[in-house]
């Protein structure tokens, strides 16, 4: 499948023959290649970030979020319910403006889960879901951390090696001495209380946890945006014995199997039931 996409303008790879180059040039509208029925819309420009050698945008691992809730419908009865959130739910002046009251705060995260939910009012308080998973981006790197609401539970996934990672976890009283993980695991806290969540007290009083991963690079810091993704798809709890997400043990074959993923997140994504732009794209194809 992924071959037919090659073709596509939209990745940047169809070559210009020379009669185009004689066209004068015409300003076009952004070319919207996924959407969803509740307004998501994204241009085919942040997908070419998944080609090899590209730090992904954000807007992918949001598209990617869209994918695995409708995904996460059809789950198997003993797997737990989870939420995928994108990766604007947190924004990075919820972490450094000094000046914003905590009520702000409170208030666009409020707003952010409202969306990430399909705006659904009874799913507010977050009581029918086990697991709420979300991306953070920090210093220019994707990580993800997770709730485990049913057996409460904070943790990190990150693919950088912890001697070498951008990310650290320190606890503090003050807000705003606390690192990102910490400050994320306030204001999630603060949600969940608003909204009466009875596990509420017990994540509070939880540690966030760094997830061992034998997978973690070291110099790699193109591919954490789809290592992201892979660790938004496969976290399944705190119940589980181990984290498998399938790489091999040596960082030449994880290196060929992140490729391997940017061309199925492509096409899970852009051939996904909820893309409003799937037949369109299956006709330019050909298929």
């Amino acid at each position: 499948m992924y071959g037919a996409f090659k073709s596509f303008p939209i990745l940047g790879v169809r070559r210009s023959k020379p009669s185009d180059l004689e066209l004068p040039r015409r300003r076009h509208q952004p070319e919207v290649i996924f959407e969803t029925i509740n307004g998501a819309i994204t241009e085919a420009r942040f997908f070419k970030t998944l080609l090899p050698g590209n730090i992904i945008y954000g807007e992918i691992i949001d598209c990617w979020a869209s994918v695995l809730n409708e995904e996460e419908k059809l789950r198997s009865p003993d797997s737990p319910y989870r939420l995928f959130c994108g990766h604007r739910v947190f924004l990075k002046w919820m972490f450094t403006s000094p000046k914003t009251d905590e009520s702000i705060r409170l208030a666009a995260l409020t707003k952010m889960m409202f969306e990430t939910i399909g705006r659904s009012e009874n799913m507010r308080d977050l009581k029918s879901y086990d697991i709420v998973i979300i991306p953070i981006l920090e210093n220019n790197h994707f990580y993800v951390m997770a709730f485990d609401l049913k057996n409460p539970g904070i943790y990190l996934v990150d693919n950088m090696d912890k001697d070498e990672t951008v990310i650290s976890i320190k606890d503090h009283e003050e807000y705003y001495k606390k690192d990102t993980p910490y400050k994320v695991k306030h204001m999630f806290v603060r949600y969940l209380e608003k909204f009466q969540h009875v596990k509420a007290d017990k994540l509070s009083m939880q540690k966030v946890n760094r997830v061992e991963l034998e997978w973690a690079m070291i110099g790699n810091i193109v591919d954490c945006g789809v290592f992201a993704m892979r660790h938004m798809e496969m976290f399944m709890g705190s119940n589980r014995k181990t984290f498998d997400c399938g790489f091999k043990p040596s960082e030449k074959q994880v290196k060929t199997q992140i490729q391997t993923l940017r061309k199925k997140y492509l096409c899970r994504i852009l051939l996904s039931d909820i893309n409003l732009k799937k037949q369109e794209l299956l006709s330019k194809v050909d298929l």
